[in-house]
């Protein structure tokens, strides 16, 4: 919808363009006038909500991670905080939609649940909007 609204405002103002490259010699004005249809229905709409580190992706770590990736005394690859997972998170999202018989799979050796196709969808969100805290 709004890809044929853009469309129509580039094409028009590319035909006024054009009538304004004509002869000056011209005095008379043309005025086109447009009608668009600004109806969006709501279903159409899909809202743009940021994804928190705190509220949605930290309780997903808590619950598939741990204890292995959540832990005091694991300083190597522990996911306890923002900067961590950060900087794994393009690995972390690898590994737990690998295929469960991948030996790079996460969770090994299935000590948690397996994250869903949602949370996984969720985990790439984050990222892609910028992985905001």
């Amino acid at each position: 919808m709004l890809n044929k609204i853009t469309l129509l405002f580039v094409c028009t103002g590319l035909m006024l363009a054009l009538q304004n490259c004509g002869s000056k010699k011209s005095t008379s004005k043309t005025t086109t006038t447009i009608k668009i249809n600004t109806e969006v229905k709501t279903a159409d709409v899909k809202p743009l909500t940021a994804v928190s580190f705190k509220k949605e992706v930290m309780p997903i770590l808590v619950a598939k991670c741990s204890p292995c990736h959540i832990a005091k005394d694991n300083a190597d690859g522990s996911f306890d905080n923002i900067a961590a997972v950060k900087r794994e998170i393009k690995g972390i999202i690898y590994r737990v939609g690998l295929p469960a018989e991948n030996p790079k799979y996460m969770p090994l050796e299935s000590k948690q649940p397996a994250l869903t196709k949602a949370e996984i969808a969720l985990l790439q969100s984050w990222k892609d909007a910028g992985m905001a805290e």
